[in-house]
């Protein structure tokens, strides 16, 4: 159980090493991380969110 464990934790860290490697210096450099649709899908959740 520990190995699981062990490995899902190593591939979280993988994945986030990823994204920082790709994500983070593409919005600096002033580029959308998503697409003009998902744009629009994110701005359709955000509007039908409730407001707490």
């Amino acid at each position: 159980m520990f190995a699981l464990v062990l490995g899902m934790m190593i591939c979280l860290a993988l994945a986030l090493a990823v994204v920082g490697l790709v994500a983070v210096p593409a919005r600096r450099d002033g580029r959308e991380l998503l697409t003009h649709r998902g744009e629009e899908l994110v701005g359709a959740v955000r509007e039908r969110r409730p407001r707490t």
